[in-house]
């Protein structure tokens, strides 16, 4: 019977999956935009026209931007086998968001049980945050694969696994450097609690542990032989050693995660459930109090035994009377908190905030709340009812009510407005005119794979940001632009409105 719910399970995930690329599929054709426009598609493009590599040196600090090359490398070498097209590359982008479903779904329902694994998976699928994210050629959903697998092989005590995919992680985004530190202060936790001393801590593994540090040490120097730096000058200076500026972009980080995009809902019910499964702990509730109400116990093999102890099965069983499974269940879900808050926290030393920065902390987020709010009732009607709360809510906040860059679908408008500027400056301009347009627009112009241009082509000398003759505006909230009024005239030829976005094609004359 067990294998036959889990086999159900597995179906619903499987039309889960399906529903989710039906909805996406139109997306994944949309040109690029942003981020994935003006840094990492064309990052990955200069190598495959140059060659495909590791090396900081292989592409231009303009468009590597000092990060590790790892996820610009993989959709290189995706493009050289598959083709530079905008849906081979989307495609690949979507393919990492489903291993990332995929991961949390298997690994979740591992520790906890089937119902477990597949709300986690759904109210992560469900944000509006993912739902942008899946299928862009931006690292954060890979990075966030990368990290949850490091979490998950360090859990179940395979070192060598986690120092693979943490060496991983910070050959893709430096700030995965978090990653040994968090778990490294998860198993003193342990150690602390339990009163017996992690394998993890012993000399072997707190070596393996920090193996990731080794690789990424090696990847700086070669930054600096290559480069003459170690990091990005760019964003060394956006980084701000103020304590008031470091709660200021905790708390948005914080207040991003936890409520908008419609989460004060799943945050509220998170709550709500971890309370009532601590009074049913309790026994305040004993009629409804059963091992029924919990998640099922596992072990892993993080302790050492030595002959004569206590099985390290009862050291769990100790440490599920001092606290709730729901919140220690063997230290999965503390190791996701510990997490959470170390990588929140260095993010919150950056002057520089941008919502999909959280991705990581959501998914994490979304593994608590999922084995939270399942773990109340094993009843498939009430898990059913939030479940489908969620989605509405999900659904209700898809789009925001104004520009939000990459972190909800509200993306789309601004695509489309762009893609009408673009193809209304195609059929405007003559060989001789000049063109310029505002950030992303000036990529979708003069990048030939944009996947604006549809073919056609602009001459390089065309696009100039003085004594310009035409000029693409689409950037809200900023709607304005200096010209220096006594000495040029704007005339607005035309406009494209598609929702909240707005974007223009201006002629510029001189007076």
């Amino acid at each position: 019977m067990a294998g036959r719910d889990r086999r159900l399970y597995d179906v619903f995930f499987v039309a889960m999956l399906i529903c989710l690329t039906v909805f996406k599929w139109n997306d994944l054709r949309l040109p690029y935009f942003w981020d994935e426009l003006g840094v990492y598609t064309q990052a990955a493009d200069y190598q495959v026209q140059h060659s495909l590599s590791l090396a900081p040196a292989s592409v231009p600090p303009v468009l590597s931007r000092g990060h590790p090359l790892l996820f610009t490398f993989m959709n290189a070498l995706v493009w050289r086998v598959f083709g530079e097209q905008v849906m081979v590359a989307h495609q690949f982008c979507f393919f990492i968001a489903v291993l990332l479903l995929l991961a949390v779904y298997l690994k979740v329902s591992k520790y906890f049980n089937p119902v477990a694994g597949l709300a986690s998976a759904a109210i992560c699928m469900i944000q509006p945050l993912f739902l942008a994210q899946s299928g862009m050629v931006l690292p954060e959903i890979t990075l966030a694969l990368l990290i949850f697998m490091a979490l998950c092989s360090y859990y179940e005590g395979r070192l060598m696994l986690f120092a693979l995919f943490a060496s991983l992680a910070l050959l893709t985004k430096e700030v995965a450097v978090v990653l040994p530190v968090v778990v490294i202060f998860y198993s003193v936790v342990q150690w602390i609690v339990a009163k017996e001393r992690p394998r993890a801590l012993t000399p072997a593994g707190l070596f393996t542990t920090v193996i990731p540090y080794l690789i990424f040490g090696c990847f700086l120097l070669l930054q600096k032989w290559q480069n003459g730096w170690y990091f990005f000058p760019f964003h060394m200076d956006a980084v701000v050693f103020d304590i008031g500026n470091f709660i200021h972009q905790f708390e948005r980080f914080a207040w991003f995660v936890f409520i908008q995009q419609g989460r004060c809902v799943l945050t509220s019910l998170t709550v709500v459930s971890i309370l009532v499964l601590g009074l049913v702990k309790n026994g305040l509730f004993p009629k409804i109090a059963s091992s029924q109400l919990t998640p099922v116990l596992r072990t892993y093999p993080l302790f050492e035994k030595k002959s004569g102890e206590m099985p390290i099965e009862n050291w769990y069983w100790h440490l599920s009377k001092k606290f709730n499974p729901a919140v220690w269940d063997g230290g999965f879900l503390l190791l996701m908190v510990l997490f959470m808050v170390v990588f929140t926290a260095l993010n919150s030393l950056f002057g520089v905030y941008m919502g999909r920065y959280a991705t990581v902390v959501m998914v994490a987020f979304c593994v608590v709340a999922g084995v939270a709010i399942t773990a109340v009732w094993k009843n498939g009607l009430y898990t059913g009812v939030v479940m489908l709360v969620l989605l509405v809510v999900g659904w209700r906040y898809q789009e925001g009510r104004g520009f939000n860059y990459d972190e909800d679908l509200g993306y789309r408008h601004q695509v489309h407005v762009l893609q009408q500027g673009v193809t209304e400056v195609l059929k405007t301009i003559k060989p001789v005119d000049k063109v310029y347009g505002n950030f992303p627009g000036y990529f979708a112009l003069s990048f030939s794979k944009s996947g604006y241009l549809k073919g056609a082509t602009i001459n390089p000398k065309q696009m100039s940001d003085h004594d310009y003759n035409y000029y693409l505006l689409c950037n809200p909230p900023n709607p304005g632009f200096e010209t220096d009024s006594s000495k040029y005239v704007v005339t607005l030829l035309k406009a494209f409105d598609d929702g909240y976005a707005h974007a223009g094609l201006y002629r510029v004359s001189k007076k």
